[in-house]
């Protein structure tokens, strides 16, 4: 039998995953109380139980991705030989290209929704400034990188927004150049040492 806190957690997850499909479906103007109940299966007053004000929901939704794409870039490094380096910035760019080639991806959406709450984005903005410090701290040369890290992210958000001047093919080759470590030890400058 599952404890309260355990069904609660999961009525928290089905509504987000409600809003993911209005969101998906309808768009950020339409993301609503009602419109997400009744894709859940809910009452609207257990929806705002969960998620008391719009922008909690858009933090839930935040969450959610996030640990989606957590779990996503986790996945793909542990793919990866141990001696492969480094990790967590190819996990990163894996982890954008995901977000890009999933049709079903409700991020344009989520992110004009959180115009309408941009103090919902501060929390997203840490996890982000933490994921630099990680891809930072694994090289002998943090310049790289950022510019490694800010080009995926770039490349990734271009397309999203459907500003992408690339075509699928030189995408795809951009993230695989930008993923491919090899690639990039010849660039670092050497380790100093102590």
């Amino acid at each position: 039998m599952a404890t309260r806190q355990a069904r609660s957690e999961q009525t928290r997850r089905a509504i987000v995953k409600a809003a993911l499909v209005v969101l998906g479906r309808d768009g950020a103007a339409r993301l609503t109380f009602g419109a997400v109940a009744r894709e859940a299966g809910l009452s609207k007053g257990a929806v705002t139980r969960h998620f008391p004000s719009k922008k909690d929901l858009l933090q839930g939704i935040l969450a959610f991705r996030a640990e989606t794409f957590r779990a996503l870039r986790n996945d793909f490094v542990a793919t990866q030989p141990s001696d492969a380096a480094p990790q967590f910035i190819v996990g990163q760019i894996a982890m954008m290209r995901a977000m890009v080639e999933n049709a079903q991806s409700p991020a344009r959406a989520i992110f004009s929704a959180l115009l309408d709450a941009p103090e919902a984005m501060q929390e997203m903005g840490q996890r982000i400034a933490s994921s630099l410090v990680k891809a930072q701290a694994e090289t002998v040369d943090p310049d790289l990188a950022h510019l490694r890290w800010a080009a995926g992210w770039g490349l990734g958000l271009l397309s999203v927004f459907g500003l992408s001047p690339f075509s699928e093919d030189e995408r795809n080759q951009l993230f695989n150049k930008l993923g491919n470590s090899d690639l990039w030890r010849p660039l670092e400058k050497p380790a100093e040492t102590k």
